[in-house]
């Protein structure tokens, strides 16, 4: 079983975009002296919601990737498809303001995905103007534009959501869960972090039923405990699988192993 429910570390951003290069930068600085419009949606508004994105204009995601932004008690958890970003965060008019402290899990990506992070980690540092319509948030800085949205007010589904593994059973055993192992749906494509490697590609989600076609993976030496878990859950997901959803938990099963994954993701606050 997971032991516990997030690590962070002290790494900030700064940090994650000095290890990418500057391609995936924003395409602009913005003009400081352009005031945002009044503001539309206030910190109470997105508490407790997840939100996918499903469109970025002005920059480029990894194929077969997306972002997941979550908010909780004053703190934002955003997820491009390696590592997980997090730290406070307030609304200032109609822009989104995170504190000094945004830190993020460590795991190795390769280097699509590493720049990926930096760039996710410039743009929510840059003071995006934030707006709330219904289930759609949009962030907008400079030339980038990315909307999302949030699968509250509908049906529960896999689809548009980061669902975090809890716990897995392999023929009744457990498994040790990495912390920031999770899988992130988009109606048509997954990614998945094994807490070690990230496999992304194809999904396919029936009323009951979901079969992954995962194409891609990066190719991090895991080892001990790390490389048992991505083994187990790597071969977990080439099989067909059954799955029912209750109350913001997901079981997925092939008949002889369970996934137990869950949402919202409520990592600890920076620094606890």
């Amino acid at each position: 079983m997971r032991s516990s429910r997030a690590h962070t570390s002290g790494l900030t951003v700064g940090a994650i975009a000095a290890v990418a290069a500057a391609a995936l930068l924003l395409a602009a600085c913005g003009d400081d002296d352009d005031e945002p419009a009044a503001a539309t949606v206030t910190a109470a508004d997105v508490d407790g919601r997840e939100f996918t994105s499903t469109s970025v204009t002005g920059a480029e995601l990894v194929p077969d990737s997306h972002v997941g932004l979550s908010f909780w008690d004053g703190h934002l958890a955003a997820f491009a498809g390696c590592n997980t970003l997090n730290g406070a965060f307030e609304i200032d008019g109609a822009r989104l303001v995170v504190g000094d402290a945004l830190a993020a899990t460590l795991m190795l990506c390769d280097e699509a995905h590493t720049q990926q992070d930096a760039w996710l980690a410039e743009l929510i540092s840059a003071g995006p103007t934030i707006s709330l319509d219904g289930d759609q948030l949009t962030l907008t800085h400079a030339d980038v534009t990315m909307v999302f949205t949030d699968p509250q007010g509908r049906a529960l589904q896999l689809a548009g959501a980061t669902w975090w593994v809890e716990q897995f059973e392999v023929a009744g055993a457990p498994l040790e869960v990495p912390a920031a192992a999770a899988i992130s749906f988009t109606d048509s494509t997954a990614n998945v972090a094994t807490g070690c490697n990230s496999a992304f590609g194809a999904v396919e989600i029936g009323d009951t039923t979901v079969r992954f076609d995962l194409t891609g993976q990066t190719m991090m030496a895991c080892a001990g405990e790390l490389q048992t878990f991505e083994s187990a859950l790597l071969g977990f997901l080439q099989n067909e699988l059954t799955y029912t959803i209750d109350d913001r938990v997901a079981t997925l099963t092939d008949g002889s192993s369970v996934l137990t994954v869950k949402l919202p993701y409520e990592p600890e606050a920076p620094g606890s």
